[in-house]
């Protein structure tokens, strides 16, 4: 009886087992789903919008500037109008945070500028140099207020403030955070840009997931853009050699999993602002 009674025991503990195991796959399968999902309503819809815009206006930049004012005008209406749609728990506490996220915001320019400068010495990048061309041709204030101005606010309302929320109600800070960075980057086409700011936005994602506001991510990405533009070539070419390009990065890494240690360490999130 008690032999029975054993192998009773252990038939229904690798039944619970197995049917723990299924269920962990099928909410995986869901979750990537579900990400996969908004990755592509989201990308789809702007892309979209741009091919529209794009239609109706010759001038790149002017085009640029008005899909920037529609998705910003989209977005930050949603967020107003609707915003149980792109809460999640648990809630925001933004002190305490500061001193370990600004140093890492300079590493990430320092690091993403080295890399993104080896990278184009190494193979070169002819989209950079069209998206470089585009703007020395056009009219220099436009070109400011693009570059400090409605890039900052569209991309910020479009990654931090659909994106990542919207994932983050299903999945978790590092996946979302890793989907959004790498979504970001992607949508800069070309792989210069993307080596520049796939750091910035791995960074500005922990920094929206601690405050739940947008106002501290568009202010950084603007100093971002300015910093690209004030900072000497020969400056960012003297880190971009291998050695410095790897101990930036290094240092980067590590300063970005100290401010994910100090998120995990306690309770965030809260009201979608």
């Amino acid at each position: 009886m008690t032999g029975d009674r054993r192998r009773s025991q252990s038939a229904n503990t690798a039944a619970t087992t197995g049917s723990a195991a299924l269920g962990r796959s099928r909410a995986l399968m869901h979750d990537a789903g579900y990400s996969a999902a908004i990755v592509i309503a989201a990308v789809g819809a702007y892309l979209v919008l741009s091919a529209v815009v794009l239609g109706v206006i010759d001038d790149p930049i002017i085009a640029t500037l008005a899909v920037d004012g529609l998705v910003i005008a989209t977005v930050l209406g949603l967020r107003a109008l609707r915003p149980q749609w792109l809460s999640y728990t648990p809630p925001a506490q933004p002190s305490g945070f500061w001193p370990w996220a600004l140093p890492a915001f300079c590493l990430a320019f320092l690091a993403g500028q080295s890399a993104a400068l080896g990278l184009y010495e190494l193979v070169g990048s002819a989209g950079f140099d069209a998206a470089a061309d585009t703007r020395e041709a056009s009219n220099p204030i436009l070109v400011l207020t693009l570059t400090l101005v409605a890039a900052p606010v569209c991309e910020e309302a479009m990654m931090r403030g659909l994106l990542y929320p919207l994932l983050r109600r299903r999945v978790s800070v590092l996946v979302s955070a890793l989907i959004s960075a790498t979504v970001f980057a992607a949508m800069h086409a070309n792989m210069v840009q993307a080596a520049a700011t796939i750091p910035m936005a791995l960074l500005l994602a922990m920094v929206y997931e601690r405050t739940r506001t947008l106002w501290p991510v568009m202010v950084l990405h603007a100093v971002f853009n300015l910093a690209a533009m004030l900072v000497p070539l020969a400056v960012i070419a003297a880190l971009s050699t291998p050695v410095m390009t790897v101990l930036l990065l290094a240092a980067y890494i590590l300063a970005l999993a100290r401010v994910f240690a100090r998120i995990q360490a306690g309770p965030q999130g809260g009201p979608c602002l």
